[in-house]
């Protein structure tokens, strides 16, 4: 494998994963919005703002209420 190749690789794996984790940052504060949350008891309801869908986005932070202090809970 060359380098380009592999430069290629490693920038499509990293797009992938900021795409996937934007689909699902929405996802959930979609679910918030909606009350979707509360019926299945998940007290998480984060503000759909930048720094919250940078951290995940970009370092993969979140899904915790405990690790995100971005995050509002009940």
């Amino acid at each position: 494998m060359t380098l380009k190749a592999g430069i290629r690789h490693i920038s499509g794996a990293f797009t992938g994963g900021a795409l996937g984790a934007l689909l699902d940052s929405d996802n959930i504060w979609g679910m918030g919005v909606l009350g979707i949350s509360d019926l299945i008891g998940i007290t998480m309801k984060p503000e759909f703002s930048a720094p919250w869908i940078y951290q995940r986005m970009i370092w993969g932070v979140g899904n915790m209420p405990s690790r995100s202090k971005l995050c509002k809970e009940k």
